[in-house]
């Protein structure tokens, strides 16, 4: 009989422990149930695990390793987490290189939380940015698949928004970043050839550079019909075919030769919600790939207006108004 149970526990087959509580009058039908609580109870959990769902990490899914280290570093700006896939598919080396996996490590390095996970072919990753600390006395290897600059270009657009700034020694080289730039660097000792750099100031205090090298095949890019190293280029042809280049770049006209034209684009971009103008000459492909990406992760579109008289080309934006949330509050 219920009246047996009274202030007991009854256990059901759906394991749902219900508890039975006695009314002043003792009558059975002023029994009160626990179960329509606990069935609130169950749906508060159910709604609870509908938001852990819903706050699971959001990638922002991209394809291709063409602007690989200008996405990773707008995806660290703006706190963006990204997925990239098919990474070199159609390239008899398919995958990530060296020193683009050299580079996650060193965002890990100078970022607080930032992680990436590689995928089993190598063709794809997930990258989980971090708060940009900085520090000092920093230590990287980049190898020696690209030159320092390949990795001082980044470091420079984090160092604006670090915390702290940036004191790191990478191969062969020494950076740091703070309330002013310095570097000095030497080619490294493991080169497999040699290149030049030429740069030239305007009138206006602008300066323009061209830069190449020549090399061996590395590592994967080895063939078993370029097994024996080949002679390089001679210096001297060298030297002159990138004074040639040099001066094309001088000749177009812009504030910034056609490789900076991306950095002074994110630049302006990341600049205070004030309006920028920007003079630079033919826009190059890269130019062209930033902009797109400028528009994607910051929402910052530009105003093209070319100058006929000058064969120049103006470029005016408002910028996002980043600002360094990880720096100390004064």
């Amino acid at each position: 009989m219920l009246s047996e149970f009274l202030g007991t526990n009854i256990h059901l087959k759906r394991k749902l422990r219900i508890k039975i509580y006695q009314s002043p009058n003792c009558s059975a039908s002023n029994f009160v149930s626990r179960q329509q609580h606990k069935r609130g109870v169950q749906r508060a959990e159910s709604g609870e695990r509908r938001r852990s769902k819903i706050e699971k990490t959001r990638y922002k899914k991209l394809f291709g390793s063409q602007n690989l280290r200008q996405q990773l570093v707008l995806s660290t700006l703006t706190f963006t987490p990204i997925q990239i896939h098919d990474i070199r598919n159609n390239e008899t080396w398919p995958g990530l290189r060296m020193y683009e996996v050299a580079l996650l490590k060193l965002l890990a390095l100078v970022c607080h939380g930032c992680s990436f996970e590689i995928n089993d072919t190598g063709n794809g990753f997930k990258f989980k940015p971090g708060i940009v600390m900085g520090g000092s006395k920093l230590e990287h290897d980049c190898g020696v698949e690209r030159s320092i600059g390949y990795f001082l270009e980044p470091l420079i657009l984090l160092g604006l928004f670090a915390r702290k700034p940036i004191t790191i020694t990478l191969k062969d080289g020494i950076l740091t970043i703070g309330s002013g730039f310095s570097w000095s660097v030497c080619f490294p000792s493991r080169s497999h050839g040699y290149g030049t750099s030429l740069v030239a100031e305007t009138t206006s205090g602008c300066y323009i550079s061209a830069d190449t090298t020549i090399s061996h095949a590395r590592g994967e890019q080895i063939s078993e019909v370029d097994s024996e190293k080949k002679e390089l280029v001679p210096p001297k042809d060298v030297g002159l075919k990138i004074a040639s280049v040099l001066l094309g770049e001088i000749g177009q006209g812009g504030v910034v030769d056609s490789n900076l034209q991306g950095l002074l684009f994110l630049l302006c971009a990341l600049c205070p919600q004030d309006a920028s103008k920007v003079q630079i000459g033919k826009l190059s492909p890269y130019g062209i790939d930033t902009l797109k990406n400028i528009n994607d992760f910051l929402g910052v579109k530009f105003v093209i207006m070319p100058c006929s008289s000058t064969s120049t080309v103006f470029l005016k934006c408002v910028g996002c108004g980043l600002r360094k949330l990880s720096r100390k509050i004064s």
